[in-house]
């Protein structure tokens, strides 16, 4: 695949950094692939689009994705890489969806991952675990909203500034006044 930019695979650290959990190659038919049988190449090159949009929109967080292929053919492909920050994944053995539900239970802060599918069997399984549950063209919608705007940075405010009030102040505290006993001035 071309967009690989670290083809390396990396062990599970215990901590979970995920916020996307991806069904891939349902995603990849909302994007690009056609419906129906389409060949390796065309899988493959699929698979590149995908990865090189989600990398593209993610940016900086795309260590947050996890996507999961289904693969069919094992020779060559690793279970699992990193592909321009993002962890991805092929079900090698077993079906994407079954290595999605156990990505789903094993995920320590559930709450707080968001999980991409429009199957059906997916979607279950991430509500049982109070995941958030997005369609694939939900997702893409989302990705594609341009980000809020940073907040602006506070600016320090002194107190508001009146002249009249200002000026009458002013006097008060520089008028002679009435002289204390046992002061001499």
């Amino acid at each position: 695949m071309g967009s690989r930019s670290d083809s390396s695979t990396e062990p599970d650290s215990g901590v979970c950094p995920v916020r996307f959990l991806i069904d891939g190659y349902n995603l990849a038919h909302q994007l690009t692939l056609p419906a129906g049988t389409v060949s390796a190449e065309r899988l493959a090159r699929a698979r590149d689009e995908l990865l090189a949009h989600l990398a593209d929109r993610h940016g900086d967080s795309a260590g947050t994705v996890t996507i999961v292929f289904d693969c069919r053919r094992t020779r060559g492909m690793p279970e699992r890489e990193i592909v321009r920050g993002m962890d991805v994944r092929h079900a090698l053995g077993e079906s994407a969806d079954d290595v999605i539900e156990r990505l789903i239970a094993a995920h320590a802060t559930p709450k707080k991952l968001s999980v991409v599918s429009d199957d059906r069997r997916i979607q279950v399984a991430a509500r049982k675990r109070q995941s958030r549950v997005l369609g694939c063209q939900q997702y893409l919608d989302e990705l594609d909203r341009p980000a809020p705007p940073a907040p602006a940075p506070a600016e320090e405010k002194g107190p508001a500034i009146d002249p009249a009030g200002d000026a009458a102040l002013l006097r008060e505290f520089t008028a002679p006044g009435p002289r204390r006993p046992g002061r001499k001035t």
